[in-house]
């Protein structure tokens, strides 16, 4: 039941959305990131587990006995349904929202208040970027020259500025993820001259697919809700 418990917590997810409540799942997609599901109604978590009824859990459904040793074959079959009825409360949130925070400091907002991981108030769909921060980690920055040369001269053309700019932009993406830059970058050259080079490189390796947009269609960026701030 332990186990079921961290998997109830650690995966599921109850939204009361004011009155009109649903489930998150937290599933893997093709490519292997994390993505929620919405289910409405419990009876589709039909899930069947094997448990061990000579274990005894305390209120906060951790193991208190175990006497698996004396009664072997006290095995009982329940659904994933009752196990999130038993568990509802530690897995019930007021709303869900998405707070990117500083990998850093933790910060989630302008006032660089920390994200409440104890807190059933909200559910934070961030995940976090692709690499969590090692305070330990030695930076070998001539790793860097290839991307940041190709800011410079593919870019830029030679402008140091233009480097320094960009630069600064990008570390605002992971530092201030919680405010918009009011900035936006735009690149004209010729199908193949290495327009999207860096940006898939951030994609991929720094900030995460998930979190970002790739489309052909301006329409999607300049519709609403996009103001700069």
């Amino acid at each position: 039941m332990e186990r079921l418990y961290k998997f109830s917590k650690n995966n599921i997810a109850y939204i009361l959305q004011g009155g009109n409540g649903y489930y998150l799942t937290k599933n893997r997609d093709a490519f292997g990131e994390i993505d929620y599901v919405v289910v409405k109604d419990i009876k589709l978590f039909d899930m069947m587990f094997g448990i061990n009824n000579a274990i005894e859990l305390d209120d906060d459904g951790q193991i208190k006995f175990d006497n698996t040793e004396l009664d072997t074959d006290s095995i009982m079959r329940l659904p994933l349904r009752d196990v999130i009825y038993q568990y509802r409360d530690d897995i019930t949130y007021g709303k869900v929202d998405f707070m990117p925070y500083n990998a850093k400091t933790g910060a989630c907002d302008s006032q660089l208040n920390k994200f409440d991981w104890n807190s059933n108030e909200v559910f934070n769909k961030f995940n976090g970027f692709v690499h969590t921060y090692d305070p330990n980690f030695v930076v070998d920055e001539t790793k860097f020259n290839c991307f940041t040369e190709h800011i410079k001269h593919i870019w830029g053309g030679g402008r140091e500025d233009i480097l320094s700019y960009n630069m600064k932009l990008f570390a605002w993406y992971v530092q201030r993820p919680y405010e918009k830059s009011g900035a936006c970058v735009g690149l004209e050259g010729e199908e193949g001259c290495g327009k999207n080079t860096i940006y898939e490189i951030l994609f991929n390796h720094v900030i995460g697919k998930k979190y970002c947009l790739e489309t052909p269609k301006i329409k999607i960026l300049t519709g609403r809700f996009n103001a700069p701030q």
